[in-house]
């Protein structure tokens, strides 16, 4: 890619223009919905951009997390829902899998978006955070669980990722949450609960 080709793909509305390991070159763009990532951009002729395919998100934030932590093989991470392309149209096979969708955070995220937590004045739940969890080894996650009076707090298959366990805290108290300490018998690798 030479200057004038990114010049061209900003003025066009990409950003955060990434050449992935792979050699392909990946950006984001926002569309009326979704943030697509778009994978193997290249221009083709002197009036249009062409890329090989892109991967929808929910989020602008969640999209930029996958560009800047995928190695540009396989399928990206997080909770994208749609690859798109060419005769490509496939829905997230995770999803219809029903396996949990993780939200990963870049690993230079200093703050989260609260709108990852919801509202805590809705159904009743609770977000759990954990440091270096058994199936997160060296990372810190956040869960959510549902609590109802008749049972246990029941977990949720929503998820937060993030490389340290301050960025999470940020997000769950400007969502409005308040932290409790965690019980002596619980996991040791909680951390604390938020209500």
């Amino acid at each position: 890619m030479n200057s004038n080709d990114a010049a061209r793909f900003v003025a066009e509305g990409y950003f955060g223009l990434r050449l992935l390991p792979t050699g392909e070159l990946a950006g984001l763009y926002r569309f009326i919905f979704t943030t697509g990532l778009c994978v193997g951009l290249q221009t083709d002729g002197p009036e249009f951009t062409i890329y090989r395919c892109r991967y929808c998100y929910q989020s602008e934030g969640e999209a930029l997390a996958a560009l800047v932590s995928w190695d540009g093989r396989d399928d990206p991470p997080g909770p994208w829902i749609k690859q798109k392309g060419l005769g490509i149209d496939r829905s997230n096979p995770l999803k219809l899998a029903g396996i949990p969708i993780v939200h990963q955070v870049a690993p230079t995220a200093l703050e989260i978006d609260p709108a990852l937590f919801g509202n805590p004045n809705g159904n009743l739940n609770c977000w759990v955070l954990y440091d270096n969890p058994k199936d997160f080894p060296g990372q810190a996650v956040a869960r959510k669980f549902t609590i109802d009076a008749r049972a246990d707090p029941q977990p949720t298959n929503e998820h937060v990722v993030a490389s340290t366990v301050a960025p999470l805290r940020i997000g769950l108290q400007k969502s409005g949450r308040v932290p409790f300490q965690r019980d002596p018998q619980d996991d040791p690798a909680i951390v604390e609960i938020w209500v």
